[in-house]
């Protein structure tokens, strides 16, 4: 698809996580709105990863670069090169494409169907890549767009290890912090929908390096076998499975009561409860398809059932939040029964659960160790 200037505006500054000025696409004299389009599409670019990448301390300072990847991590490597490609965007020496992947618009940079730079945007935080001439993921950016604008930079080392995670917020300083939780998983299969989409020559992010020989070893002394683990809980009948995007009511066996959304101030970090089920659109939640789970969104709200802090703990509270696809939004549903499933959370493997068993009106949702009692058990109602 061949973008116009003023889509290209849309795009790219839809893709950033600052304000910046869009061109309105009207112009008065042809020469002076190419001029203006032009100079906002390269204001637009120079804001790319948050507009650190002018920072010295994200640049190496020793000597000409060299776009071959160091055997040993180097964050002043990562930064100069994810500077480069971020040059080369704004100077067009990368030929640019967009290409819907996972239910978004992917806007790549590219060169021969090598992709160096890839930006989405949803649910409120937008993504930016970076990639090697080699194709491997090096830089990974995120900005959430709304309060203090959480921001996140990977740095990755031949395209599959993280080496390198920061954090912070605002104009606030950067962290040096563990990665979330499957962080590294996210930010791999966001790309990868991206690449197959496009038919991008990059190698498949996260894919095992072919392993170093190793010296042959004798194999250990016969050891008497554990006992067999139980046979692992099976996923729904695929007819029981809702669709991407579909519409239904939840409800909890036990109770006989619907999920509820709170919508006090919003919705943003108000818990899920249940009660007597109505038509209520705060009892109504589409499934969105995220690899083999799915991301839960209220109706009324807009926002995602999400566990709250993305704690692993029990009886963490499940609340809602501005979506962004991370394990601690997924659920993947297991069957349990007939037309029954339950929630197994994807970043912690607890099961979501209704407090205490309670049947009461507003008993609200929690994450609990997994069990087969029914007050971890659903039935999906379909909204007609």
């Amino acid at each position: 698809m061949k973008l116009s200037p003023s889509m290209f505006v849309m795009l790219v500054s839809l893709a950033m996580p600052c304000a910046c000025s869009k061109s309105s696409g009207s112009v008065k004299k042809k020469d002076e709105g190419s001029t203006s389009s032009k100079r906002d599409e390269k204001a637009d670019l120079e804001k790319g990863y948050g507009g650190l990448l002018d920072k010295a301390d994200l640049m190496t300072s020793s000597g000409p670069h060299s776009p071959e990847e160091p055997s040993t991590f180097s964050a002043g490597w990562v930064g100069a090169e994810a500077g480069m490609v971020l040059r080369r965007a704004i100077d067009r020496d990368l030929s640019m494409a967009t290409v819907s992947a996972n239910g978004h618009q992917c806007l790549i940079f590219h060169e021969d169907k090598m992709i160096r730079r890839l930006v989405l945007r949803y649910d409120g935080t937008s993504y930016e890549y970076a990639m090697s001439a080699a194709g491997h993921i090096i830089l990974w950016y995120s900005a959430e767009a709304y309060e203090l604008r959480r921001q996140n930079l990977a740095y990755f080392h031949h395209g599959n290890t993280l080496a390198l995670n920061q954090v912070w917020e605002g104009d606030g300083p950067r962290r040096t912090e563990p990665p979330l939780e499957g962080l590294q998983d996210f930010i791999f299969r966001e790309a990868r929908g991206c690449f197959r989409s496009f038919g991008a020559r990059n190698p498949d992010p996260g894919a095992a390096l072919a392993p170093a020989a190793s010296p042959a070893v004798t194999p250990p002394s016969p050891v008497a076998p554990s006992p067999a683990a139980p046979p692992p809980v099976p996923p729904p009948p695929a007819g029981d499975l809702p669709t991407d995007g579909q519409l239904v009511q939840i409800v909890a066996k036990h109770s006989g009561k619907c999920l509820v959304a709170l919508e006090a101030g919003g919705g943003r970090g108000q818990k899920i409860v249940q009660d007597t089920c109505s038509q209520a659109k705060n009892q109504q939640f589409r499934f969105w398809v995220r690899g083999a789970g799915f991301a839960i969104t209220s109706e009324a709200t807009g926002l995602c059932v999400d566990v709250d802090g993305a704690s692993r703990d029990d009886q963490a509270s499940l609340v809602q939040s501005t979506c962004t696809s991370m394990p601690n939004q997924i659920v993947v549903l297991q069957g349990m029964g007939p037309g029954e499933m339950r929630f197994d959370l994807q970043h912690s493997g607890k099961c979501v659960d209704v407090r205490g068993a309670s049947a009461d009106s507003l008993a609200d949702l929690i994450q609990f160790e997994c069990h087969d009692k029914d007050n971890q058990r659903f039935l999906l109602r379909t909204v007609r």
